[in-house]
């Protein structure tokens, strides 16, 4: 255990100091935009007020996040985790029905994994 904790305190100053080496190894090309905020402030305007279902996928992402990070100890498993907050969405009209069947890459690897961890724990 003790070769782990100075392992951390090696790695802790190489992740603080990587920025400023990538800058010198790889300095940007473009340092000075001026007209991109009067840009920004456009594309807002052109996007209009945050809208209810905004406002219930941040939620709705929050919540998830929350329940896959303390679902041990909510006694909540993460794959109910991610089914609940799919129906939610589903339910409130965030994502229709045919966005959640249409994703066909998301269900392969859902399969995918699904098969792995049957596999793994034996089952």
């Amino acid at each position: 255990m003790r070769g782990q904790k100075s392992w951390y305190l090696l790695c802790l100053p190489l992740f603080l100091v990587t920025p400023l080496l990538v800058y010198w190894i790889y300095p940007p090309t473009q340092k000075q935009s001026p007209e991109a905020p009067a840009w920004a402030k456009d594309e807002l305007k052109k996007m209009g007020d945050i809208s209810l279902k905004e406002i219930l996928m941040g939620s709705f992402a929050f919540l998830a996040l929350i329940l896959w990070i303390f679902g041990k100890e909510l006694n909540v498993d993460a794959t109910i985790a991610a089914i609940s907050i799919t129906v939610m969405m589903v339910l409130t009209n965030v994502v229709s029905w045919d966005d959640v069947i249409g994703n066909k890459p998301a269900w392969n690897i859902l399969v995918w994994f699904a098969t792995l961890v049957a596999l793994a724990s034996g089952a």
